[in-house]
């Protein structure tokens, strides 16, 4: 686990540790994407093309254990 995952930082649930790497599939192109943060509840990435909020988009993401291939849905975060 993280660092970040320790009682001091008050999560209810650990952090995932991953492997930064990511495509998405916008339907007509890929793009690489980088992950910042995966929790049970979502996950937070930075990629250098813009989508609307609420655009749903292919993402595979490349854990250490396997691939993970999901839709997501393009939410905007100023964090």
């Amino acid at each position: 686990m993280s660092e970040q995952s320790g009682s001091i930082f008050n999560r209810k649930k650990p952090r995932l540790e991953v492997t930064p790497k990511a495509d998405i599939h916008d339907g007509e192109n890929k793009f690489k994407a980088l992950v910042q943060d995966v929790s049970d509840t979502g996950l937070a990435f930075v990629c250098n093309r813009s989508w609307p909020q609420g655009k749903l988009v292919d993402m595979t993401i490349y854990f250490p254990q396997g691939i993970v291939t999901c839709e997501i849905e393009v939410r905007h975060s100023t964090e």
